[in-house]
């Protein structure tokens, strides 16, 4: 796991080597094990790779700082985090073909091997044991294609000079990011806004359409617009890529994930057999690596099936213990506090089965306040709620251990229907017209989870509503939101005439299916990945989600889809399939919390503490009504309710101090 930079002018002007040193310092954290350059003179072909201060002196390699840039208008700026091939031959940027290839790639492609293995096949001769120069051959081999040979996650820029194409791709489920700007002339990409924005780059400025439907609606940009919290940086959605040739920026969707259930349906002993197996391949192939692998367990049932796994893996010998060690190493968050959030109990049931070497961590209200500004800094934009903060904790002691690779839980949610997305399984089981399985299904859902059968048939009826009645009972929703007393009223004046909230207040699904692959590719994985990368890679640590093999999730959409919701069970393949491994009291946990907080009493803290309050001056000024939301605590302290609206108020507060006042961002 790296990061990346670089900056192409298709208008030929030179580029400045010591603003490209600096952009890529902000991304020393991602990558502290290694830093290399390339300045390219697009016309002329030359190139200079150059080093910076944590350049291996073996490459003997002329400074960047020091470097005559001769009308070189394109550089690549690189941070290696060393995982697989730990030698100089994985330095970055890299090249093959003579030079007239070169990438700067920050991923993982887990069947590197397999490609490796065609590709000579093929008379491709490697000079490095890294998947790097797998990504760089298979491009030249198969062209844009190369991306569906690729198992992994990644994001990286290719530079052609043959075509001068700079070509840029992001993974299928936007698991690492990819960020950049554009104005018609010059092109600058990278891993975190921070290397985009600054002196280096461009002015800070907050995109007020994303503020605005954050604010009122609590909507984050949609991923598929590219939209971000910062004027003019977008973000290369999930499946795509992205071209910069002959002076005009293209992007063009290579993965759609538009797999429709085979009518034939698999035994259902098949499909459980089946899942377990890729499931199980999964795993195994995000643990090859030469650093060490840890994995981070909270007491639900995904990361538990993980580390469940991983441990039959050793057992077995499925595995190399090179990177493991005799006894796996897992990472939690747990508190001191009794509550819904502390999952320890769970946690234990796990571990008490496994051969492991278990690390805990504490989150407290005195660290999150603490760590905020630097939390706020790597985060990079706003986040809705501080759950977020205990995965920043469990990664700061996965590096307090030596650990640079962890395996994570994250993505089962979306595609396995985690999130109890009830309502709208019994809506499209009422449209086809299943009334009887439909009543099944809702008192079956009331028996594990307690929530009212006849309140879920009635509210999926009521969705059979004609669009025009929807519209209508949406608009008078939006409009008591869109007045809220905690914005400033000019800025509600200004955004309403130009924020429409139709697509949100629409938005429809024609099958349970559709919903689902919207949670994985619009309405929630991409903000949780973010905070999944920015959170492991502060630590420099590389998170790997085995839930995310694109092969587990298309088998699921096309052959498991009648047993992700069933018989009122979130996940219910997923639990079959680890049936016998993960302790019942995990499995058939009848409770759903995410990586939780104790939000409620730490905003409580805060509030009787006064660590709440918005100062007057404060650049949140433009947008909140500073004055109600301090008088509103009080309220919210006696009620014990409201929390989670304040920290809206205080996350854009602390985020935009954090940019206004460090343009200059370095961390």
């Amino acid at each position: 796991m790296c990061g990346i930079y670089g900056i192409y002018n298709t208008d030929g002007r030179p580029v400045d080597p010591i603003n490209i040193r600096i952009a890529t310092d902000t991304l020393r954290h991602r990558g502290p094990d290694g830093e290399g350059y390339l300045l390219c003179n697009t016309q002329t072909g030359r190139l200079l790779s150059c080093s910076g201060k944590d350049t291996s002196p073996e490459l003997k390699l002329p400074d960047i700082d020091k470097a005559n840039p001769e009308q070189s208008s394109l550089a690549l700026g690189h941070r290696r985090l060393s995982i697989i091939d730990l030698s100089d031959a994985g330095h970055q940027p890299m090249s093959v073909n003579n030079g007239m290839v070169w990438i700067v790639y920050n991923g993982e492609i887990y069947n590197f091997i397999e490609l490796r293995s065609e590709l000579i096949d093929k008379g491709y001769i490697f000079q490095s044991s890294t998947d790097t120069e797998i990504v760089l051959n298979s491009y030249l081999e198969w062209g844009v294609d190369c991306l569906s040979h690729f198992n992994g996650m990644w994001s990286f820029a290719i530079w052609d000079q043959k075509l001068k194409r700079l070509f840029c791709s992001r993974d299928r489920f936007g698991i690492k990011p990819f960020y950049y700007t554009w104005d018609g002339a010059h092109f600058r990409f990278a891993s975190e806004i921070k290397a985009l924005v600054g002196s280096h780059g461009i002015d800070f400025a907050p995109n007020e359409a994303s503020l605005f439907r954050y604010l009122t609606i609590k909507e984050m940009p949609d991923p598929f617009t590219g939209d971000t919290f910062f004027k003019n940086v977008n973000s290369l959605p999930s499946g795509h890529f992205l071209t910069v040739e002959d002076g005009k920026l293209k992007t063009n969707r290579y993965y759609f994930l538009d797999i429709e259930p085979d009518e034939n349906k698999i035994d259902v002993n098949e499909a459980i057999h089946d899942f377990r197996e890729l499931f199980e391949d999964s795993v195994r192939m995000r643990l090859i690596s030469d650093v060490p692998v840890g994995t981070a367990l909270s007491g639900g049932v995904d990361s538990s099936s993980i580390v469940s796994v991983i441990d039959k893996l050793m057992r077995s010998s499925g595995v190399d213990h090179s990177q493991l060690g005799e006894r796996q190493k897992t990472f939690s968050a747990v508190y001191t506090t009794e509550g819904r959030y502390n999952e320890k109990k769970y946690i234990d049931d796990t571990l008490n089965v496994l051969n492991t070497d278990s690390y805990f961590v504490y989150p407290t209200s005195e660290r999150l306040l603490d760590d905020l500004d630097e939390l706020v800094c790597h985060q990079e934009e706003p986040f809705p709620s501080t759950s977020m903060f205990a995965q920043w904790c469990v990664m700061s002691e996965v590096q307090k251990h030596g650990v640079k690779v962890t395996l994570d839980g994250q993505g089962a949610d979306e595609y396995l229907a985690g999130y109890r997305p009830f309502i709208s399984y019994i809506e499209h089981e009422l449209r086809k017209g299943h009334i009887v399985k439909s009543t099944h299904d809702a008192f079956a859902m009331q028996r594990i989870t307690g929530r009212s059968a006849k309140s879920i048939l009635l509210k999926a009826s009521a969705r059979l509503l004609s669009i025009n009645i929807l519209r209508q009972i949406r608009h008078f929703r939006a409009v008591k939101q869109l007045e809220s007393p905690f914005l400033n009223s000019d800025f509600i004046k200004n955004m309403k005439k130009v924020v429409s909230f139709d697509d949100v207040f629409l938005r429809k699904y024609d099958s349970f299916s559709g919903l689902l692959r919207s949670h994985l590719l619009v309405d929630t994985l991409p903000n949780l990945l973010r905070y999944d990368d920015r959170n492991s890679m502060a630590f420099g640590v590389e998170s790997r989600v085995p839930f995310l093999d694109y092969r587990l999730v298309e088998f699921t959409f096309k052959f498991a889809h009648p047993w992700r919701l069933h018989e009122g069970w979130t996940k219910w393949i997923l639990r079959k399939a680890m049936n016998g491994d993960v302790p019942d009291s995990v499995l058939w946990r009848k409770d759903k919390i995410g990586f939780a907080t104790p939000e409620s009493d730490w905003m409580k803290e805060w509030l009787s503490r006064g660590k709440h309050k918005i100062l007057a001056d404060s650049p949140a000024k433009q947008f909140l009504n500073i004055d109600h939301i301090n008088n509103i605590s009080d309220i919210t302290l006696k009620n014990k309710a409201g929390h989670t609206e304040l920290w809206h108020y205080l996350s854009i507060d602390k985020w935009l101090k954090v940019w206004t006042n460090n343009n200059e961002i370095n961390r």
